[in-house]
């Protein structure tokens, strides 16, 4: 029998039934696996897109990466341990010449600066036993998050004798070893050690129950395991004192060498961290028939790549004052500031600003509080009837000037110079809970030295006045200052305003365009009537006569706006000026750009995060940024030659005779790319370069408040400020900047109708007072329409509403007769600074009363805010 089933057809409805099902299987299993396709197809894009990512981000990290190359070694030629030294020269070296005895204390480094003829002596820091003032330099590093952190030299070189010195005839250097590891910690011995390395390298040589036996293996290790193995383990919290016996046991009595421990360190995969900074730095002292000459060394700078050096104080308390004492720094901030000794504002915070001003290479979205730049890279500090000047003759570029009073804390008037290795850049964290402050140090370094020369000051009272004619004696020696001052009468500094951008439109469209503010034509009608008015002496500043106006495109390459005028017609303007012996100084600026037009991102300065700096205006009521305004770049230094090649040659194709900088030779800042940084020293090197290789030909420059590299090429400078920051420690400001110049290039101070800060007669005394010749804004048109723009700080320059005060001002100034003189001292009557006097070189002295209530000097009574000749010219 048959055992396999028979076969029967389905039946019809059965069948359809059946084939549908097998159909919806087939598209769903089709489905499935197209799906999973997809679904492949995504994953592998999302891998791939995640790969490219890694890959970028791996790329940027790889090609940013900054390999900044070792200083080589410096040369120690000639350097003797200090113990070695001490023992051969006993405790103290002595420089002497004709004037001057150099007396250093070998134990410690500080010295004593002894004047012969006068009888005085200038101590590097105070005479005290207390450390925290006995330290010639302070070093700092970078430590937790970049903050600074200070290497004090006594307690972390000196107390160790780790310092060397090398002797010249008349010169002696220091070579300070500072931090490192001292002294015996853990990290002299296994964290971890194996029980049969234990046995065969320590307890092996030592008598089991002893006292050694048993504080190894009771007070500091542990008995353990470890991937299960015997080991020996070091507890936590060990004291420093356990520590030196047990370097005693380990490495004299059982005879562990650094090889053993290295190898124990390693077979445990054992790292320590390094957790020392150290740092090597030498500083130079040479004595001089002036004073002396102090010197830090850059090439000697030795650091770790973890802790880098950042900055450096030198000499923080040489020639300070006392509670005892009595005298000021003088500092050269704007004009020049007092701050006295010992004047009850130990609220106020301290004096530190950098010299040659803040570092344009840094983006600012608050607005900062407003101060006056430190143009002269020099302080003075008067000690009662004694004084010096210090002046920073190299590395003033990277400096900044430091200045305390003496508080219960700190009994000691200090004056000082901090010298920057690297520049930095705070990046605020923040989180729900909390702000983290980050700070970036640049990984490049600063290669310069810092020199410093002190000059005592010969005259008997030491006074600011005398400080400053040591200092212009200084200038004049070193070719910085030449008589170029040939006038008889006051000069007239007239900037007019020429063209500023504004929204229009036309039939609803909006466009920006150039209006006039002074046209060439209107220019020439003032000028006109001043001369007709007996005016003489005229400097014509022509701001915004290019280029989009008052607040310029690149200069690099001019663009006239027939607003204000074509080539033509500044033609005819020179002509006219030149026929009527008025000097045309069309104004440029040689870093500054408004908006991108006519450069692009490798022209301008990054900061230190490498981004590139862009600025707006602020908003004076908010404090902050206004991105409305018009954005504005500052441009590297390396641009500064072609720059200038290009407006001196458009210059001398137009005929043009003189030129002012708006900017140049005020502002220096640096570049902090990472890759190819350029610091603030090597900025000045590319002013240099581009001052002394393009040739001006005869063409007279006009700088504005210049620094003091600039003034070799000044033959007039203009808002040169009679006033320093007030600032809560500063006492009063004095002229020190014009005593200086007086007599030797023209100046004038800010424009009396746009810094409103003072009244009109407040300028006109301090011009006098300073000698300033007169400075001012004008523009041909009223400038109502200003009022809800950008430029809205010339509100008060509408030359009509100005002109007959200014005859009268001029004609008053002319008529006291000093301006073809110069201003030669000047006095503090109340030390603050209310009630002055000026005495010029022909004889003549006035006394000026800045305060609310008449003033009776000598018996002659000097009216409020006003002031009086005293004494008439020889």
């Amino acid at each position: 029998m048959n055992n396999m089933k028979s076969y029967r057809p389905l039946p019809w409805y059965k069948s359809i039934f059946v084939n549908f099902k097998l159909k919806i299987s087939d598209k769903l299993a089709n489905m499935k696996t197209k799906e999973y396709k997809r679904s492949l197809l995504r994953k592998g894009l999302i891998l791939l897109i995640l790969g490219l990512i890694v890959l970028t981000i791996y790329l940027l990290v790889v090609l940013n990466q900054v390999v900044v190359a070792a200083r080589d070694p410096y040369d120690k030629t000639g350097f003797i341990e200090a113990t070695d030294y001490i023992s051969d020269k006993g405790n103290e070296t002595v420089l002497e010449n004709s004037r001057f005895r150099f007396t250093m204390n070998n134990r410690n480094t500080t010295f004593v600066l002894y004047d012969k003829v006068k009888d005085v002596s200038y101590r590097s820091n105070p005479n005290t036993t207390t450390k925290r003032f006995l330290n010639p330099i302070i070093v700092y590093y970078a430590g937790s998050l970049g903050a600074d952190t200070a290497l004090e030299v006594i307690a972390n070189a000196i107390d160790y004798n780790d310092y060397l010195f090398r002797i010249d005839d008349n010169s002696i250097e220091i070579l300070y070893e500072i931090g490192g590891k001292k002294g015996v910690d853990r990290t002299d011995f296994p964290e971890v050690i194996t029980a049969e390395r234990m046995e065969e390298k320590i307890l092996s040589k030592l008598e089991e129950g002893s006292t050694d036996y048993r504080r190894v293996t009771e007070q500091v290790y542990v008995q353990g395991d470890l991937n299960g193995e015997p080991v020996w383990k070091m507890k936590d919290g060990i004291q420093a004192s356990i520590f030196t016996h047990l370097y005693r046991i380990f490495y004299e009595v059982c005879g562990y060498t650094k090889e053993d421990l290295e190898y124990d360190l390693a077979l445990n995969n054992i790292v320590y961290e390094d957790i020392y900074p150290y740092i090597e730095i030498a500083i130079k002292y040479t004595l001089t028939e002036e004073g002396i000459d102090v010197r830090l060394i850059n090439d000697s700078i030795v650091e770790k790549e973890k802790y880098p050096l950042v900055y450096v104080d030198v000499l923080p308390y040489f020639g300070h004052g006392t509670t005892e004492d009595v005298g000021y720094a003088v500092i050269p901030d704007g004009s020049g500031v007092l701050i006295d000794f010992n004047n009850d504002r130990s609220f106020a915070l301290r004096y530190n600003q950098r010299i040659y001003g803040k570092e344009l290479a840094r983006k600012a979205d608050v607005m900062r509080v407003e101060s006056e730049t430190l143009n002269l890279p020099l302080y003075g500090m008067k000690i009662n009837d004694t004084g010096f000047i210090n002046i920073a003759e190299e590395g003033a570029e990277m400096a900044s000037i430091i200045s305390y009073i003496s508080t219960v804390d700190n009994p000691y008037n200090q004056t000082y110079y901090r010298y920057y290795i690297r520049e930095s850049e705070t990046f605020t964290f923040d989180s729900i809970n909390m702000s983290t402050p980050i700070v970036q140090w640049t990984n490049f370094y600063n290669t310069g030295d810092l020199a410093l020369s002190v000059k005592v000051v010969d005259e008997d009272s030491a006074s600011y006045s005398a400080m400053a004619a040591k200092y212009r004696e200084y200038l004049i020696e070193k070719g910085v200052l030449e008589a170029r001052d040939t006038t008889t009468t006051p000069a007239f500094d007239l900037t007019l305003l020429g063209g500023y951008l504004i929204k229009d439109n036309f039939m609803g469209f909006p466009y920006t365009t150039v209006r006039s503010l002074t046209s060439t034509e209107e220019a020439q009608e003032i000028i006109a009537e001043l001369l007709s008015d007996n005016i003489e002496n005229i400097n014509l500043i022509y701001k915004g006569w290019s280029n989009d106006g008052m607040k310029p495109t690149y200069m690099g390459r001019v663009k006239y706006n027939s607003s204000i005028g074509t080539k033509k017609d500044f033609k005819a303007l020179q002509s006219y000026l030149t026929e009527n012996n008025v000097e045309f100084y069309p104004e440029v600026y040689a870093h500054t750009a408004y908006t991108k037009k006519g450069i692009n991102n490798n022209d301008i300065v990054r900061d230190v995060f490498g981004k590139v700096v862009k600025r707006y205006g602020y908003n004076e009521a908010t404090l902050y940024i206004d991105t409305s305004t018009l954005d504005y770049y500052t441009l590297k230094p390396t641009t500064f030659k072609d720059t200038l090649t290009s407006i001196n040659n458009h210059f001398e194709m137009q005929g043009y005779q003189n030129l002012a900088f708006a900017d140049f030779g005020s502002n220096n800042y640096g570049h902090y790319q990472k890759k190819s940084p350029i610091f603030r020293h090597e900025t000045l090197d590319y002013f240099n370069d581009a001052m002394t290789n393009v040739d001006f030909g005869n063409k007279n420059l006009m700088f504005m408040n210049p620094n003091q590299y600039a003034l070799q090429y000044a033959s007039k400078i203009t808002n040169l400020p009679t006033y320093g920051t007030d600032y809560q420690i500063i006492a009063t400001s004095i002229p020190f900047y014009q005593l200086v110049l007086s007599g030797y290039v023209d100046y004038s101070s800010y424009s009396f109708n746009i810094n409103d800060k003072f009244s009109l007669n407040w300028h006109k005394m301090k011009a006098i007072e300073t000698l300033s010749n007169i400075s001012m804004t004008w523009s041909y048109k009223s400038t109502i329409d200003l009022v809800e723009t950008e430029y809205s700080n010339y509100y008060s320059t509408y030359y009509k509403n100005w002109y007959d005060t200014f005859i009268n001002l001029y004609n008053e100034l002319n008529s006291l007769g000093i301006y073809n003189s110069s201003l030669v001292k000047h006095e503090l009557i109340t030390l603050n600074g209310n009630i002055t006097k000026s005495i010029y070189a022909n004889g003549t002295e006035i006394v000026f009363n800045y305060s609310d209530l008449d003033y009776t000097y000598n018996g002659e009574v000097i009216p409020k805010n006003n002031y009086k000749v005293v004494k008439e010219a020889n």
